[in-house]
């Protein structure tokens, strides 16, 4: 898999910096060995915004959902 200056970017700022964030939060479980995110178990605490976020995403700029 190629990827381009900004998606290997990307790719490291979330597994280095944004995960290891909402995981500290409990918002999410990261299993670094399977590469895989589940939500954690404070993640029932922004359900209800994600789901306003997605109900109004065309009212969003692009890429924000």
């Amino acid at each position: 898999m190629e990827y381009d200056t900004a998606e290997r970017s990307l790719e490291l700022s979330m597994h280095h910096v944004h995960l290891p964030k909402l995981e500290d939060k409990g918002l999410v479980d990261a299993d670094a060995e399977t590469h895989s995110v589940r939500r954690g178990p404070r993640f029932g605490e922004i359900k209800p915004l994600l789901e306003l976020l997605d109900a109004n995403r065309e009212q969003l700029p692009d890429g924000w959902v």
